[in-house]
């Protein structure tokens, strides 16, 4: 009796074995399968998502300042991830890791939607400009950035622009530029600067480029403009060609003369852009580096006319200890205050300031305060570079 309640019991306890180890089986197998789903999606993440949230670091800038017609390499890096993701997912993880490195090791970061604030030459000042950025033109290595990727007005700044633009366009700088009775009124009714120029002057191109620079003639940059392509208009749209051609992502201009208008807006990053690109060109660096000019004879002087620099003309001395300021174009508006694009050279090595949004009221209307800033910030580098170096 017991052996066949035992022989009944045997079967039975197989048989449950059998479903706990099948039970056992499944839950491994459904482990198994999450584990690996888990592990697709994180690739595609990567794969969608190959850089969101990390900065690039200062030293490599999204957008290079070397050469003058260069794009933002951050788009053509975004288009080849998105032609070669499959092929390159694990490389975009270490590129990923190391970005994130980078950051955490550099708290003054480029990053795809402007510059942070950096202050590397301890300068501790207060500028009268509410925008600066100052870099190094050997490294372009930023050593100190205020509200640098903000929109500014950019005033005459503006007719760095129009030089290049004409630059470009005018195969002989001898040939002669109309000036029109309609271009000096238009210049007197704004109340605009003019270089001196009258109606009926046929200056060259080089002339009314100086007069266009110099003293920041309207009437110049008028001429300039009708003579390249037919109209200010016109002119405007090579003018954002050509900021776009540079990565000046956050430009737009509307006229060659910097006269204000609220749509035409830009930042002393982009500035940087532009006054870098000018600095490779021979005669722009020429016109923007000189301190008077003579014209060939005109037809309302036959002696020509003898035209100044509105930046030097300002300053007591274009040096300071250590250093010496080469060059640079100012610009004001009303709406824009006082703005300088400028470079100078402190023992070998030659560094770019951009500052706009000095204010200038009331009794301050005499000052020139955008020199004052650019004077002071280039003598404390001078002194930071000296004491660095006697360490």
């Amino acid at each position: 009796m017991n052996m066949q309640k035992n022989n009944t019991q045997q079967p039975a306890q197989h048989k449950m074995r059998i479903r706990w180890f099948r039970v056992l089986l499944l839950f491994a197998f459904v482990a198994i399968c999450a584990a690996l789903l888990i592990g697709a999606t994180h690739q595609l993440l990567q794969i969608i998502q190959p850089s969101a949230g990390n900065p690039v670091a200062v030293n490599a800038p999204v957008i290079s300042l070397q050469g003058r017609n260069e794009t933002d390499p951050a788009a053509n890096d975004s288009a080849n991830t998105n032609t070669n993701a499959n092929a390159n997912t694990n490389t975009n993880a270490n590129a990923n890791a190391n970005a994130n490195a980078n950051a955490n090791a550099n708290a003054n970061e480029v990053t795809t939607h402007g510059i942070h604030d950096v202050n590397l030459i301890g300068f501790t000042a207060q500028l009268h400009s509410r925008y600066a950025l100052l870099i190094n033109l050997a490294t372009d290595e930023i050593l100190f950035a205020q509200s640098a990727s903000e929109p500014v007005y950019p005033a005459s700044l503006v007719k760095m622009m129009t030089a290049l633009v004409a630059l470009e366009h005018i195969e002989d700088v001898h040939h002669n530029i109309p000036i029109t009775l309609a271009m000096i009124e238009y210049a007197h009714q704004a109340n605009a600067a003019t270089a001196g120029f009258r109606a009926g002057d046929t200056p060259s191109a080089l002339d009314a480029l100086f007069g266009l620079m110099l003293p920041s003639g309207a009437e110049c940059a008028l001429a300039l403009a009708t003579y390249v392509a037919g109209s200010q208009e016109n002119f405007a749209n090579l003018m954002n060609d050509m900021a776009q051609s540079l990565g000046m992502t956050q430009t737009h201009f509307t006229n060659a003369t910097g006269l204000h208008d609220a749509a035409q807006q830009t930042t002393v990053y982009d500035l940087s852009l532009l006054l870098r690109s000018g600095l490779h060109n021979d005669v722009f660096a020429d016109l923007i580096t000189r301190a008077r000019y003579a014209t060939r004879p005109l037809n309302s002087n036959q002696d020509g006319i003898t035209i100044h620099s509105s930046m030097f003309a300002r300053m007591p001395t274009a040096s300071f200890d250590g250093g010496r300021i080469l060059g640079g174009r100012t610009g004001f508006t009303d709406e824009a205050g006082q703005n300088l694009a400028s470079f100078a050279q402190i023992g070998d090595t030659q560094f770019m300031l951009i500052t706009t949004g000095a204010q200038t009221n009331g009794a301050h209307m005499s000052r020139a305060l955008h020199i004052e800033d650019a004077m002071s910030v280039y003598q404390h580098l001078s002194h930071h570079l000296a004491a660095a170096s006697a360490r």
